[in-house]
């Protein structure tokens, strides 16, 4: 899963961007509630191995921002999804790292035995994955605000408030078909990108 922390630094151009996206979505990385620290069919793999199988919800979390300002919005929607599961399932409180068994075998993840919960990466990894599905960038000293016109499936009517550019209130809030719609205030500029 390492590999994941190049995507979006600047460091890849667009082949390698998608060499990258290829390795990490594929079947033996994503755990269905993640990015595990080590493909399934690797000859170490242990789904319960700190770093040989388990997954880290920061990991998924910096893949998917990654793998979002690479453009490859299509390879980070299910890594985001399986982490928005996987919170669910830990009442959303993400804990450092559970195991990296498949979610088509086991209906929630299984808890690490000696995880931290909550944990201050898993914790900060929901911003990050929010971030990344909205394509949320703010320049506060110019009060400019980029965001998604449309959130990928699975996230239709979501609402989130409380988020704050310049000290000022923004809202975010799809609708059924995944539209963003982005609340505010006078003399913020939206830009809303594909």
């Amino acid at each position: 899963s390492n590999l994941g922390h190049l995507l979006g630094t600047g460091l890849l151009d667009e082949t390698e961007s998608a060499l990258v996206a290829g390795r990490l979505t594929a079947p033996g990385m994503d755990s269905g509630f993640g990015l595990r620290t080590l493909d399934a069919a690797t000859a170490g793999f242990n789904p319960l191995g700190y770093h040989t199988g388990s997954v880290w919800p920061h990991d998924t979390a910096v893949a998917v921002h990654g793998l979002a300002r690479a453009g490859l919005h299509d390879a980070a929607a299910p890594l985001a999804a399986g982490l928005v599961r996987a919170a669910a399932a830990f009442d959303h409180r993400l804990p450092e790292l559970f195991a990296g068994h498949p979610r088509d075998r086991y209906a929630r993840p299984v808890p690490y035995p000696a995880s931290c919960r909550p944990q201050a990466w898993a914790a900060a990894s929901a911003v990050l994955v929010l971030q990344a599905l909205l394509g949320l960038e703010a320049d506060a000293p110019n009060r400019r605000l980029r965001v998604r016109d449309r959130l990928p499936a699975g996230y239709e009517s979501l609402r989130i408030d409380g988020l704050t550019v310049a000290g000022l209130p923004i809202e975010v809030e799809t609708d059924h078909t995944g539209a963003v719609r982005m609340r505010a205030p006078e003399g913020f500029g939206v830009t809303t990108v594909r």
